[in-house]
């Protein structure tokens, strides 16, 4: 993947202005049909198969690259934790 041209605007009014690409947009479409089809296969088979993982992977991945997200910094390996906005990145407080 290239790098992450999609631009994050915060405005004043709790709103977020997203600006990517046409291509981007129409992946970010793709993944989540693949997701879908995923999921209705699961709902009838009760089963899922190593592709319906992989693109799940694939789609967690690509949203939150494309959308800016971060990974909460914490002294374990970071690929378990949950995404934060930009400028959240300390982790939550525990429950």
């Amino acid at each position: 993947m290239k790098d992450n041209d999609t631009k994050v605007k915060y405005l004043n009014n709790d709103r977020v202005q997203v600006n990517m690409s046409m291509n981007d947009y129409q992946r970010l479409l793709r993944q989540l049909n693949t997701t879908r089809d995923a999921i209705v296969y699961f709902d009838e088979c009760k089963t899922f198969n190593m592709e319906h993982i992989r693109n799940f992977d694939e789609m967690a991945w690509t949203m939150g690259f494309k959308l800016g997200f971060r990974r909460q910094d914490t002294d374990c390996y970071g690929l378990y934790h949950d995404c934060v906005l930009p400028e959240d990145t300390n982790p939550r407080p525990p429950k």
